[in-house]
């Protein structure tokens, strides 16, 4: 008999006030202004309690192949008897709980021009700034921690359009992604080799972007697109070795990685209408390159969760007189660096974790009735695909399994009404 209860609760705050103007009568040229303010509250507790039978109690033997006792939940009057030695009764869970209180708060402002330069060119250029103010504190023993950052993030777009079907578009733009919340409380688990420790002082992961898009429009609503991207990514979070108590390592999340991404994407959709068939043909593919720096010996590493290789294609049926529809999908995923994991047969305690690759297939059918009913199929993991675990790369001759999982096909059937 187990009790873990979680609690969580949250609110978010926001107020924003945007205006424009044009710099001309002919609204060749404009300018944009705005602010936000972002209040974002969350608390969590959490508990773990598992009761032990009382000496002497009589504990119901379970017929083989059988399992009588209906659902109770800890709270429910009638596990008082089952003859457990602690009862919802006993637990003040402001005291037994732990968690944290957590509040972020964002200021932002941003400065924004569109100019129509002719009528094949235009751009559109500003900038944005954002300061994050946090404030943590460990409700369960009063540990505090706040921290404040700001971010200027500029960007730049230029579209060229050759004609009205054709375009060429190049961007800068910058971005940032905030830490978690587990990660910014201070806390500290002191475990069997080493103390786990919290960072207020994080700061938010930044990245420098750089597209540049040639799209294709053509008959029969198809289009072709190709771009290049590049990606430059800063104060990446890792967790590592921050210093000694005791003897014992230090182990928290800091700021310090960087990572490179490089490539390119294909997109091609299509109608088949031309050729009276009511069928259209969707496909795209992405080559990336990535190398990930965390200053140590590791930077032979790409960044994580990026497939260097990934495809989708697709076929859709849509026809309109018999009411029949379908589509069937297979998506290729390369194989990909997940994370590290802490080992005590590794070298310097770090084993990598890869994810093997993955195809999967999947299938959606549909029958319109009317325009008011229709029947759906959906179809999916047609491949049967395991998600797999590898230590070490998988093309490379050491490289092992470590865990795989494997669910099965499923569908779901179902009818669509509109009133």
């Amino acid at each position: 008999m187990e009790f873990e209860p979680r609690f969580t609760e949250e609110s978010n705050t926001t107020a924003a006030l945007d205006l424009e103007f044009p710099v001309a009568r002919d609204d060749f040229s404009t300018f944009k202004v705005g602010a936000k303010y972002r209040l974002l509250d969350r608390s969590f507790r959490e508990g773990g309690f598992r009761p032990e039978p009382l000496e002497g109690a009589e504990i119901p033997t379970v017929p083989e192949g059988q399992f009588p006792f209906p659902e109770l939940r800890f709270t429910d009057a009638a596990f008082a008897d089952l003859g457990f030695d602690l009862l919802p009764s006993d637990i003040n869970l402001n005291e037994e709980m732990e968690g944290y209180s957590a509040s972020e708060q964002v200021f932002a402002s941003y400065l924004m021009n569109t100019t129509h330069w002719t009528d094949k060119l235009t751009s559109v250029a500003g900038v944005r700034i954002e300061n994050t103010q946090t404030d943590y504190t460990r409700t369960d023993n009063d540990l505090q921690g706040e921290g404040s950052y700001t971010n200027i993030l500029p960007s730049a777009h230029l579209t060229y359009r050759f004609t009205e079907q054709s375009q060429l578009r190049a961007a800068f733009s910058t971005a940032l992604s905030r830490p978690n919340y587990t990660s910014l409380v201070p806390f500290e688990t002191i475990g069997e080799d080493e103390i786990n420790r919290g960072n207020e002082d994080l700061e938010a992961i930044t990245a420098t972007n750089l597209d540049l898009m040639y799209e294709r429009y053509t008959s029969n609503v198809g289009f072709f697109s190709f771009g290049l991207f590049a990606k430059f990514i800063e104060n990446q979070i890792i967790t590592e070795q921050v210093g000694t108590e005791d003897e014992f390592p230090i182990i928290s999340p800091v700021n310090g990685a960087s990572a490179q991404v490089f490539g390119f994407e294909v997109a091609i959709n299509q109608s088949l209408a031309s050729l009276n068939l009511p069928l259209t043909v969707n496909a795209n593919y992405t080559f990336t390159h990535s190398e990930a720096d965390f200053g140590d010996d590791r930077d032979d590493l790409p960044l994580a969760n990026s497939p260097q290789h990934i495809g989708n294609l697709s076929l859709l049926y849509d026809n309109e007189e018999n009411g029949l529809f379908a589509v069937i999908g297979g998506v290729y995923r390369h194989f990909i660096f997940n994370k590290f994991e802490d080992t005590s047969d590794a070298q310097e305690g770090n084993e990598e974790i890869w994810l093997d690759r993955t195809f999967h297939l999947d299938m959606s059918l549909g029958y319109r009735f009317n325009d008011a009913l229709t029947l759906k199929l959906q179809l999916n993991n047609l491949t049967n695909q395991a998600n797999t675990e590898v230590s070490g790369k998988p093309s490379e001759s050491f490289s092992r399994w470590t865990e795989t999982e494997s669910y099965g096909m499923w569908g779901v059937l179902g009818i669509e009404v509109k009133l």
